[in-house]
């Protein structure tokens, strides 16, 4: 279950623009987003209260927004302020809002209207406006489930299965990788290190062809990820006995994915991917692992959508059997349920039990 209590990323800083609304969906729902005059962002239900014609279609006017159908204004709070040829407004002309966030390049909508909305909750994702690093962002729509995209992002190990022709990934690799898991506020941490990886062409860097790889990310509630991704000499692993590093590493890259509930059979998953702008050719190489990465989850999308097929023609009394591999997703589904139950304005998770269980 995806807790609507969350704040859930609706796109990117740069597709909103003042005077321009914006049609985004979330769990289930249509909301138009636009920049006011001042350039802040606001989120109102799409639809007029009038005839339900789409307010993404309309025109904005300083911190309102007009409906071009029969030219209704609602104003920020979702109050209809103005209906050409008529003095009284209705008191039921009034539309849903929803807080919007923007923080780091990144937009976010909080999606419940029964609990306040906890801007401490906000990922923690490295500010794509970050001087030290080149950015390249994407997003993909999935014909499946937001819960499915998240098991995928908890669990590695499909990276051996899946992404061996975009990603090289071997099984030799990943059947050497060890993982391990802990709590943090909202979510989870979780570190790989992943032995004789195949190593990426990176101008400047001395490297050979395997790598030993270090992923560090933070998965938190309803499916943000924020990861560092660190290469070290091939053997670093071994000698660390799969401890955390203590050396410099050869390179250091940063990954920023979320994925966001547009409904119940529906999401869509936003990526960054950030090398460090010191690098000779910085543009071309995040470029190229950019052009990578969206070859490797266009094959995840591939998969679940397979996957999803799947399980919407099983009956519901036939259960996914476990492995040891799941156990982040299965964390994460409990800390998900918990957080959906939560109904107090201002609450925060408990992960007191989540951590019991670590």
């Amino acid at each position: 279950m995806i807790p609507p209590n969350a704040w859930h990323s609706i796109g990117y800083s740069k597709e909103f623009g003042v005077g321009q609304p914006v049609s985004v969906r979330l769990l289930g729902r249509s909301i138009v987003v636009y920049r006011t005059g001042e350039g802040e962002l606001a989120g109102i239900e799409d639809r007029c209260s009038h005839r339900f014609a789409p307010l993404s279609r309309g025109r904005c006017e300083g911190s309102s927004i007009c409906c071009m159908y029969h030219g209704l204004l609602f104003d920020r709070d979702g109050q209809c302020i103005e209906i050409p040829g008529q003095g009284s407004i209705p008191p039921r002309a009034r539309l849903r809002t929803y807080p919007i966030a923007e923080q780091g390049g990144w937009v976010f909508a909080w999606g419940a209207d029964d609990v306040a909305a906890d801007h401490s909750s906000l990922p923690d994702f490295l500010s794509l406006d970050d001087k030290d690093f080149v950015f390249g962002s994407g997003k993909i729509d999935y014909e499946a489930a937001a819960e499915q995209v998240n098991a995928n992002l908890l669990d590695f190990t499909h990276a051996a299965y899946v992404h061996p022709s975009s990603f090289g990934s071997s099984e030799e690799s990943w059947g050497q990788a060890r993982c391990s898991i802990k709590s943090v506020e909202n979510g989870l941490s979780i570190h790989w290190w992943v032995p004789q990886s195949l190593s990426y062409d990176t101008p400047g860097v001395q490297m050979d062809a395997y790598v030993d790889n270090y992923l560090t990310y933070d998965y938190t509630v309803p499916g943000h990820l924020s990861m560092w991704a660190r290469s070290y000499p091939a053997g670093t692993a071994q000698r660390l006995d799969f401890g955390a590093p203590d050396i410099q590493p050869l390179v250091t890259e940063y990954s920023g994915q979320s994925v966001c509930a547009t409904g119940d059979r529906t999401s869509r998953y936003f990526y960054v991917w950030g090398v460090a702008s010191s690098l000779p050719d910085a543009q071309g190489v995040i470029a190229d692992r950019l052009a990578m990465a969206s070859r490797a989850f266009e094959e995840d999308r591939i998969m679940i959508e397979a996957q999803q097929r799947v399980i919407d023609e099983t009956p519901g009394d036939i259960p996914m059997i476990p492995n040891a591999a799941d156990k982040a997703i299965t964390l994460f589904e409990r800390l998900m349920m918990k957080t959906s139950h939560q109904r107090q304005a201002g609450r925060k998770a408990d992960v007191t039990k989540v951590a019991a269980i670590l």
